[in-house]
């Protein structure tokens, strides 16, 4: 029998004094599917940090699903594979678009006006959780590949 896949997501961004509180826990709530007690507000440093924590299958669909409705899916992969460490992978999303439910890659933390949105994602095994994420692609199509059993 095959381990079961854990999964993590904390995604997190800065709240800048011009934001709305509101609309950077829309955000969050973009990227995953996360419940508003698994939302919290931290002074770290000049500016709070907003974070969301959320944990199974559920918490990566809209990455998911956002990545193959954009037909993004192969620069996904090819960004994300590049970063990861030994049990989780980091990245930036650019917090404007994801208030629209798109996703686009910052490489920088620049490149967002209003700072990005920073996402871990953590799994007992990160590298079969990417490939089904974003699989490979051919001729533009998606190249899905069965489904792995996740814990909760």
């Amino acid at each position: 029998m095959q381990e079961k896949l854990k999964v993590k997501v904390i995604v997190k961004l800065i709240f800048y004094p011009s934001e709305n509180q509101d609309k950077l826990i829309r955000v969050i709530k973009n990227v995953i599917d996360v419940n508003d007690e698994n939302i919290f507000i931290k002074q770290e440093s000049r500016f709070p940090i907003i974070f969301g924590i959320a944990e199974g299958k559920k918490s990566i669909m809209k990455l998911y699903e956002g990545f193959r409705k954009q037909k993004t899916v192969q620069t996904a992969r090819d960004q994300l594979l590049k970063r990861i460490k030994e049990n989780y992978v980091e990245f930036m999303l650019h917090k404007q678009a994801a208030f629209v439910n798109k996703f686009h890659f910052c490489h920088s933390e620049n490149e967002s006006p209003m700072g990005p949105i920073w996402i871990r994602i953590e799994s007992n095994n990160i590298r079969k959780l990417l490939d089904y994420l974003f699989p490979q692609t051919k001729d533009g199509k998606v190249l899905e590949i069965k489904e792995p059993e996740f814990e909760n």
